[in-house]
């Protein structure tokens, strides 16, 4: 169909029913409603009327004007007769609107239109809106391309991450039952506390005797007394006497306080009880950190990377020393394991305000009965 046909239109061409809102600034959005329309053909015509005024010489002005006085808008088809579109920046004044098709208007009549200026602060505000969108765009990227590095970094360093978990200190004093199990009732055992917490000491005395019990016997021994005696909070100065008695028999300094000793047993199992936090707290880092030395030059190695200025390859057997290192490997080795060794003994003595105090009198008495028998 033809619509344009020497300025006469066709009944089947496109008709312009109304303009909603009828004035607007540029970035308006405006609703066309009419009849005829075609989907992703036509574009919106905006023509300044500043040569005719009478309505049959616009008309033929606007179909025979050169398409570069108009200004084409392209359109959202939403149905046949409905149109939707956006102002464009151009100048203010009456207007009349038209729907073409390849910038030849293509409806059978234009709508009056006022276009309103665009007042500064509109202008700068989307200018504002630009520029801001622009930098958050640019944002959004940046912090895109640094979290795809950090991923692909934390994959890569995975292996070199020191973790620290607080441990379940219940559970590493009493095991499975994570219950407090020297907590027992105050007459469950009235008659054995008795004795046990007497002035004299007599039953305490007898069953550290090891002519009276089984030297296989020991651990259960020290299980009970420590168990008994925390009841009360007094372990720490039962267990002094039990230092000072076998520091007394004992014929050899070099013999004190080995493995079999009822009182290293007991001093065990008494810091896994009160001992968890200081330990942890004074200690696990270094542990933690000699673990991931290793951990880091085992990596190494698979990896064929040189080894690294701060891991430590610490052999502590002569036997392998002496065999699989070489002089300088050998005083390095050495050298490593007394720095090693130097900031351990540092952290225990910089945390001797933090060190329960039942600890400090227990090695008080060590301390003391030691000089006291040996001299030293």
């Amino acid at each position: 169909v033809s619509c344009l046909s020497t300025y006469t239109f066709s009944s089947e061409c496109p008709r312009l029913n109304g303009i909603y809102p009828s004035y607007g600034a540029p970035g308006t959005l405006i609703n066309i409603s009419g009849s005829g329309f075609i989907p992703n053909t036509m574009t919106l015509g905006i023509l300044p009327t500043k040569k005719p005024n009478s309505l049959s010489s616009l008309l033929f002005y606007q179909a025979s004007s050169n398409a570069s006085d108009i200004t084409f808008v392209n359109t959202t088809f939403v149905d046949d007769s409905f149109l939707m579109a956006v102002l464009p920046v151009i100048p203010a004044g009456q207007s009349e609107m038209g729907v073409y098709q390849n910038n030849e208007r293509f409806s059978v009549n234009t709508i009056s239109f006022i276009i309103l200026e665009m007042k500064p602060d509109e202008e700068k505000s989307s200018l504002l809106w630009i520029i801001g969108a622009i930098v958050g765009s640019i944002v959004a990227i940046i912090l895109l391309v640094l979290l795809i590095l950090y991923l692909v970094w934390r994959k890569r360093h995975r292996h070199r991450r020191l973790r620290l978990h607080v441990p379940d200190y219940n559970f590493v004093a009493f095991g499975k039952e994570k219950e407090e199990t020297y907590k027992v009732a105050k007459d469950s055992f009235a008659l054995l506390e008795k004795y046990l917490f007497a002035d004299d000491h007599a039953l305490l005395m007898l069953l550290i005797n090891p002519e009276v019990f089984n030297i296989n016997d020991k651990d259960k021994i020290a299980e009970a007394l420590v168990l008994v005696y925390q009841n009360r909070l007094a372990c720490s100065k039962y267990l002094r006497l039990i230092i000072r008695h076998e520091t007394k028999i004992s014929q050899d300094e070099n013999t004190l306080f080995r493995a079999n000793s009822l009182a290293t047993k007991m001093f065990a199992r008494l810091g896994r009880i009160i001992g968890g936090p200081y330990v942890f707290h004074t200690l696990a880092r270094f542990v933690v950190e000699l673990d991931f030395s290793n951990q880091q030059m085992t990596f190494d190695k698979e990896e064929g990377n040189a080894r690294g200025l701060m891991t430590f390859d610490m052999e502590v057997d002569p036997l392998q020393l002496y065999e699989n290192f070489d002089e300088y490997e050998y005083a390095t080795n050495v050298a490593e394991l007394q720095l090693a060794c130097q900031k351990v003994f540092g952290a225990i003595r910089s945390s001797i305000d933090k060190m329960p105090n039942d600890f400090i009198e227990i090695f008080k008495e060590i301390n003391l009965s030691v000089s006291e028998r040996f001299g030293t």
